[in-house]
C-alpha cells in the first residue's frame, strides 16, 4: 500500500504528528510505504534530516510581532507557483491520500475526484469546540485552505465531539530528572532578545528558551538554544514549566508530561485563540494576551500542576489508514476517550 501525506511546514507540530502516525504505519506494516509532500517553509529550515521528502512552496503564514499579518499572508501566495505545484504533483501510484492542513496535496485531489482525508488539529474546528476570533474572511479561507472528503479532528477534550485525542510522541522522563526550577521557552514569534533579557531577571529560575534567530550560549541562569528537535525534547521531558505559543502540538506533550503551561496565543490567529479559549475553559493552562515579566514570575510561584494521560492515537490512525480508513471515526473516538485520564 502507497500513501501520500501531506504536511503543513510552517508550523513544527504538523510535522511532529505526521511522522509519529507515518512511522507508526511503517513500523507496523511492511508493505506500506508512505510519501511525506512538505510544504509552507522553506526546504533548508525543515526541521527533518533522516526521510526523504517531496518539498512544494505551498502557502506561509507571515507573523510579525507576534501576530499574523492576513494582508501581507495572501499577497505573499504566489497563485501561478500553487497552479504549477498542483499540475506536477502525480496521484496514480498512491492508494491512499492524507493532508494534515497541507493545501497542495488536498486542493490536487479535489480537482482529480479523489478522496482525501484530513488529519489534524485544525479539522476539529468544524465541529462544536471552543472557538475564539472567527472573522468571516479567516473562518472561510480556513475552510478553503486545505478542502477535504473526510474530517479526522484532534483535541485536548472530546467536547461530546467525534473527534480524537491528541497524537503525542514524547518520551517521559524520570522524576528524578525533572528539575523544578527549570522552564523551558519556545516563543519564536517574539523578539529575542527583549525576551531573554527581561527573563534573565527572574534570578531563582533556569530558562531554556529556543529561537530560530538564537545559538546555543550560556549566561548565568539564559541558556539559549538553537532550534532542534532532538535537544529540545531532552529540555522539555526534564522542565517543571513551559513558556509557550498556543499551538497544539507543543501543548499536548506539556500536559502529557505534567508540565504547567504558560501560553500566549498568537494575534490574529484563529486556531491559537481559540486554543486558548479550550485551554482556559478546561483549567489546563495560564492563558495571556501579552507577556508580562510580573505575571510569569507570580505564575511561576504558584503549584497547578495538571497531567492528561492520553492513549497512543497515532497507533490507532496507522491501524485505520492501512486497513481502508473503513470503520466510523466516531467508533475510535469512543474507544480512546475511554482511555484518557486527568489528575490535578
Amino acid at each position: 500500500m502507497r500513501i501520500l501525506y501531506g504536511v503543513q511546514g510552517t508550523g513544527n507540530g504538523h510535522l511532529t504528528r505526521a511522522i509519529a502516525i507515518t512511522e507508526a504505519m511503517e513500523t507496523s506494516f511492511s508493505d506500506c510505504e508512505v510519501d511525506l509532500l512538505i510544504s509552507g517553509r522553506l526546504e533548508e529550515k525543515l526541521p527533518i534530516k533522516t526521510k526523504e521528502i517531496i518539498w512544494r512552496h505551498g502557502a506561509t503564514l507571515i507573523i510579525n510581532n507576534g501576530k499574523v499579518r492576513l494582508v501581507k499572508t495572501i499577497l505573499n501566495f504566489s497563485l501561478r507557483q500553487f497552479i504549477r505545484d498542483i499540475g506536477r504533483l502525480k496521484l496514480k501510484k498512491y492508494n491512499l491520500l492524507v493532508t494534515d492542513y497541507e493545501p497542495i496535496v488536498a486542493w490536487t485531489a479535489k480537482i482529480r475526484r479523489r478522496e482525501v482525508i484530513g488529519i489534524g488539529h485544525q479539522y476539529a474546528f468544524h465541529y462544536d469546540v471552543p472557538i475564539k476570533g472567527w472573522r468571516p474572511l479567516s473562518k472561510n479561507l480556513m475552510k478553503l485552505f486545505a478542502p477535504v472528503n473526510r474530517r479526522v479532528g484532534l483535541h485536548w477534550h472530546h467536547f461530546n465531539q467525534p473527534i480524537l485525542p491528541p497524537v503525542v510522541d514524547v518520551g517521559l522522563a524520570s522524576e528524578s530528572r525533572i528539575q523544578n526550577n527549570k522552564v523551558i521557552v519556545y516563543l519564536p514569534f517574539e523578539e529575542p532578545e527583549k525576551l531573554t533579557r527581561d527573563l534573565q531577571k527572574i534570578s531563582d529560575h533556569e530558562f531554556y528558551v529556543y529561537h530560530p534567530a538564537l545559538e546555543n550560549s550560556d549566561e548565568g541562569n539564559m541558556h539559549k538554544r538553537k532550534i532542534s528537535r532532538a535537544t529540545f525534547k531532552d529540555d522539555l521531558v526534564t522542565s517543571s514549566a513551559a513558556i509557550c505559543n498556543t499551538g497544539f502540538e507543543l501543548i499536548s506533550e506539556c500536559l502529557t508530561l505534567g508540565i504547567r503551561v504558560f501560553t500566549k496565543p498568537l494575534g490574529n490567529q484563529i486556531e491559537q485563540q481559540s486554543n486558548g479559549a479550550a485551554l482556559s475553559k478546561l483549567g489546563y493552562a495560564t492563558v495571556v494576551k501579552k507577556l508580562s515579566i510580573e505575571d510569569i514570575r507570580n505564575w511561576l510561584r504558584r503549584d497547578d500542576s495538571i497531567k492528561v494521560t492520553y492513549p497512543n492515537t497515532q497507533k490507532s490512525l496507522a491501524n485505520w489508514l492501512v486497513s481502508g480508513a473503513a470503520q466510523p471515526i466516531e467508533e475510535i473516538a469512543t474507544d480512546l476517550w475511554a482511555g484518557v485520564s486527568v489528575s490535578r
